[in-house]
């Protein structure tokens, strides 16, 4: 008596390795979008991330800044100046996906920072000089072609003169 052998057909062959192709296509899928919305992550929380910190150096540099004004430049861009009373002086440019510390004292170079901000569409900066001396900057940003723009407002005081102790008291009174 012949044992009958079992053998796979190659109508089922092609049906499994279908599958199998489905499978790893729909793993490989999953993958890339995984790995696109990691990398979007990434990139909003880094510009994000280098917004906080401008906000926050000009926040300080503006309490510190006993004047501010704006020069034109080329583009129609503007640059931000605090004069501190020093000679050292503090300029805020724009330039294309990033905004440029730059501290010099006199005519000497001191410090130069980058603030990245990729996708930086529009920035405009705003002096008032009213009730309170203050420096606005308006920035729009471009999160991605199918996503709309943000907007972020930064508002820093200058000319904050620290009142002394004993001042304080005799105003009280």
């Amino acid at each position: 008596m012949k044992s009958a052998r079992r053998a796979y057909t190659l109508i089922e062959m092609l049906i499994a390795l279908t599958m199998l192709a489905a499978i790893w296509t729909t793993i490989a899928l999953a993958l890339h979008t995984l790995y696109r919305a990691d990398r979007r992550m990434h990139d909003e929380l880094s510009r994000a991330n280098s917004l906080d910190r401008f906000a926050a150096q000009l926040r300080f540099d503006a309490h510190q800044a006993r004047a501010a004004r704006l020069v034109d430049g080329p583009a129609g861009t503007s640059t931000l100046v605090l004069d501190s009373g020093t000679p050292q002086t503090i300029a805020y440019r724009l330039a294309a996906d990033e905004i440029q510390r730059v501290v010099t004292s006199g005519d000497t170079l001191k410090h130069r920072e980058s603030f990245s901000l990729a996708g930086l569409k529009q920035a405009d900066w705003k002096l008032a000089a009213d009730t309170a001396p203050t420096v606005t900057l308006r920035v729009e940003l471009s999160r991605g072609h199918d996503q709309p723009n943000e907007t972020h407002t930064i508002m820093a005081a200058w000319n904050i003169v620290a009142v002394p102790r004993a001042n304080q008291d005799k105003e009280a009174r």
